[in-house]
């Protein structure tokens, strides 16, 4: 009984360590992160909302960095679990978060590495990183949510806040469409619900500074939405 008991744990330390970086450095600020607890994260949320962002500021709070660490967690099950595309995103987020690099990350990138470069098992990146999008995904429209449907979950937001009594009937979101993005009424409704769901927009920001929508993302959710370019990159509010 002991022994299971003793195996048990040494497992899970093996696991654990997997998921830190090999510096010391950089296990410390992981740790840190990792174990801030709900009444730390309440904390900073109230100093963050009496420093609004500022624009262009491409710093990240502890609050963002905690976010990047919960994402990776996940993205470590997604890995676990046979997802190639895990490891590139896993890198993305250290790269865009300023995060050191996590050991399973390291050791999954190399030995997909050498597959393709030096061992010859495999004869493309997408064998082993598996591929950028899903088959048959429609890149123009995929591209037109990107750069589109987040301006138009702002611009709606930004009048809400204005004018609370709005409705958001066919004709408000036709004259948002044709109007100002030059899409239609539908697609501009389409767009708005699909981000609404996405991003919870529960902080409200005048216009001229940033929102950043992947801070306010629950981290069960975060490695997925990490999916969705925009959710944790930082639009301009627009009046």
């Amino acid at each position: 009984m002991a022994k299971k008991k003793i195996e048990k744990q040494s497992r899970k330390k093996t696991i654990m360590d997997e998921l830190l970086p090999r510096s010391k450095p950089g296990k410390t600020e992981f740790l840190k992160l990792y174990n801030l607890s709900r009444e730390d994260i309440k904390k900073i949320k109230k100093e963050d909302e009496k420093n609004p962002f500022e624009p262009f500021d491409t710093s990240f709070s502890t609050l963002d960095k905690w976010a990047g660490v919960k994402g990776l967690m996940e993205l470590y099950d997604f890995h676990v679990n046979g997802d190639k595309g895990a490891v590139l995103l896993a890198l993305w987020v250290c790269f865009y978060y300023t995060l050191p690099i996590p050991q399973w990350v390291e050791n999954a990138f190399v030995d997909a590495y050498d597959k393709v470069k030096f061992d010859y098992e495999e004869d493309t990146w997408d064998q082993v990183f598996g591929k950028p999008h899903p088959k048959n995904t429609k890149k123009d429209a995929q591209k037109n949510l990107r750069e589109k449907g987040l301006k138009v979950f702002l611009r709606v937001e930004a009048i809400k806040k204005r004018e609370p009594k709005t409705a958001l009937d066919r004709g408000f979101f036709h004259n948002i469409g044709m109007k100002t993005f030059g899409i239609s009424g539908s697609l501009a409704e389409k767009y708005y619900y699909h981000y609404k769901k996405l991003l919870p927009y529960k902080k409200k920001y005048p216009a001229g500074t940033v929102y950043r929508a992947g801070r306010n993302t629950p981290a069960k959710r975060f490695a997925k939405e990490l999916m969705e370019p925009d959710a944790v990159k930082r639009i301009e509010v627009q009046d």
